[in-house]
């Protein structure tokens, strides 16, 4: 037999505000010498989207729904069988003579060990709880108040919650001995980009991904700074000192806007509203373009600023393919939502600032300038013929989704920023700042 070793490792988990939860101590196989294949086959550990999590939270808050917390204890103890088994409904389950006796919802995110519970009552959350924890080691943490390093805060009285990493940003600004730097106003400057080639070599590449690394699990609750991250992320195979100032400069706007996160709630969950755009050949190096979204559904609930793979000859194609990529995610969040039997109103709206864009969606002729165009990206005029899309021009000071695609000057900035996350500051709880 292939005999593995052991080794005990230590973690203290901490509160939000800081103090100490408990000391844990997990006996754990030196599994680093297995190999895949040979030894094991598969691993998979069930993640629910940061996505779908802000949608269900929307989705409970609009419903006025009860929210509780958990956590799973030995979750990696519970694996799957690798075998399919089938097996008939329950008797009882299913009562012919009440088929709605029960109208009643629970939904149940779980990432790892820790899950979320959202129900239309909360008898209905104690009970299933309940039964939960006679299965499984189970630790019931109450009310939905700090998961995944997110802190959600409640506002009753609105049916809203807010949701920060405030505790996090703190000990990222620790970790790399930022507490005391000057505030920034922006998470990147306005103009033109930098190269990969620009500046020296850094010696120590190692620190400037761990840094990039922690900054990008802030954009969880900070859509602002999703363009800057992307901007860095794209250095990590050879970062240079200029590299590490950019990096350095989204901590720095940090500090100065702890407290800041998205709120959910601030609308129905019936109505979804997109915004795109995309940046034309703004890579020094590749030529290649931003692209970025942003889509609210009772809040701010999806975002994304990539660079794509892609290059393009015309600013038209640019702006089609960067609308195709809106408008799958807008289709993705429509399928989630029907699976939840929430049905959005149709036409789901999607806004641009290219005029030509619109009229591409909804003309089948193939102009000089776009029939080169991969056909799958042609999916936006099935949408808008079935009625499920509605393309429209917004002008492009007013484009949200510009915070996804450059730097902005400070006062377009923080319109936008405003627009974008609804911002509520917030001192940081645990002691270390007001």
């Amino acid at each position: 037999m292939n005999v593995l070793g052991c080794k005990w490792v230590y973690k203290t988990k901490l509160n939000v505000d800081g103090t100490v939860k408990r000391h844990k101590a997990r006996l754990v196989a030196k599994g680093y010498h297995q190999v895949d294949g040979i030894d094991f086959e598969e691993t998979f550990s069930t993640i629910v989207k940061d996505t779908t999590i802000r949608c269900v939270l929307s989705l409970a808050l609009s419903n006025k729904w009860n929210m509780r917390q958990l956590d799973a204890s030995n979750a990696f103890l519970h694996g799957h069988l690798k075998e399919n088994v089938y097996m008939e409904q329950p008797p009882g389950y299913f009562d012919p003579e009440h088929p709605t006796h029960n109208s009643e919802r629970m939904i149940m995110l779980v990432y790892m060990d820790a899950i979320i519970l959202v129900g239309t009552s909360d008898s209905l959350l104690t009970s299933f709880i309940t039964y939960f924890k006679s299965e499984f080691a189970m630790k019931d943490l109450g009310s939905l108040h700090y998961f995944l390093g997110i802190e959600a805060n409640f506002d009753l009285s609105a049916n809203k919650v807010r949701l920060t990493q405030n505790k996090y940003s703190v000990d990222l600004l620790i970790k790399h001995e930022m507490l005391g730097c000057k505030p920034c106003r922006t998470p990147v400057a306005y103009g033109p980009r930098v190269s990969s080639y620009d500046g020296e070599l850094l010696k120590d590449a190692a620190s400037y991904r761990s840094l990039v690394g922690g900054i990008q699990y802030l954009t969880l609750t900070r859509p602002d700074i999703s363009f800057a991250v992307n901007y860095v992320s794209q250095f990590m195979h050879s970062p240079t000192d200029i590299h590490l100032h950019l990096a350095k400069r989204i901590l720095k706007y940090n500090k100065g806007s702890l407290g800041q996160g998205i709120i959910l709630g601030s609308g129905t969950c019936s109505e979804l509203i997109a915004y795109c755009d995309s940046d034309w050949a703004d890579c020094l190096d590749t030529r290649k373009y931003t692209s970025g979204y942003c889509i609210f559904v009772g809040g701010l609930v999806s975002w994304s600023s990539k660079k794509q793979h892609t290059i393009s000859r015309f600013s038209t194609e640019v702006e089609y393919r960067g609308l195709a990529n809106a408008a799958a995610k807008v289709l993705w969040l429509s399928y989630l939502f029907e699976e939840l039997s929430v049905y959005l109103s149709l036409l789901c709206r999607v806004y641009c600032d290219n005029l030509g864009i619109g009229s591409l969606t909804e003309n089948p002729i193939f102009h000089a300038r776009t029939k080169h165009i991969k056909v799958d990206y042609h999916m936006i005029r099935d949408l808008v013929t079935s009625g499920f899309l509605k393309v429209s021009y917004i002008h492009t000071l007013s484009q949200i989704a510009d915070l996804f695609t450059k730097g902005l000057s400070k006062s377009q900035f923080d319109m936008l920023k405003d627009k974008l996350m609804h911002v509520v500051h917030a001192s940081v709880r645990g002691g270390v700042l007001d």
